[in-house]
């Protein structure tokens, strides 16, 4: 039985994945968002954010393709380009879920059945018969697993943008703050991948 002031173990992991969360430097959150996403949350969303949420350091190096395969994003939906966006203030625990990594998609075990599925989504994008619209560009309509070194978030509320960090594209990597565009080495664990 928990005492007063006791957390679940599930909790317990999540606050300690918030420790280091800050508002600016390399822990800072941020949202990846697409370049219809960001004109649906800027233009007809107030500026509002939701969804998913890393640390910038995670992305520091990678271009959008890199982006989009490291934190599973539909295949194309960075395809023209990536906005990072910060978050204008530090989610509170009860306003995010822990999702573990990126390779969990929405947090959950991939699956041979997701890895059918998500076979089965690009054969539909390649004949045609099946292409999310939503975007820019059309994408495959499945999440496929991204980097198991990349944590993640998932707001339960939406948070206003802190404004626009950086546009990313195919051939501009997200860069530091001191313009160094060095691939971030987790616990010496080599590049994200």
């Amino acid at each position: 039985m928990k005492g007063i002031g006791m957390h679940s173990l599930g909790e317990e992991i999540k606050l300690s994945s918030m420790r280091h969360w800050s508002l600016e430097g390399r822990s800072r959150l941020v949202k990846v968002l697409s370049v219809s996403a960001a004109k649906y949350a800027m233009e007809f969303n107030g500026g509002a954010l939701s969804g998913y949420i890393t640390e910038e350091r995670f992305l520091w190096g990678l271009n959008s393709h890199q982006i989009e395969r490291f934190l599973g994003l539909r295949t194309h939906e960075l395809r023209p380009l990536a906005q990072i966006h910060a978050l204008s203030r530090l989610p509170k625990p009860n306003e995010v879920e822990f999702k573990f990594s990126a390779a969990f998609p929405d947090g959950d075990v991939y699956t041979n059945k997701d890895h059918d599925n998500l076979l089965a989504a690009r054969r539909a994008f390649l004949d045609g018969s099946d292409r999310h619209t939503r975007s820019m560009t059309p994408v495959v309509n499945a999440y496929p697993p991204g980097s198991g070194m990349i944590p993640q978030w998932r707001l339960t509320v939406e948070i206003p943008s802190g404004g626009l960090i950086s546009t990313v594209m195919p051939t501009l990597p997200f860069a530091r703050e001191n313009g160094s565009i060095k691939l971030y080495t987790p616990h010496n664990r080599g590049p994200i991948r």
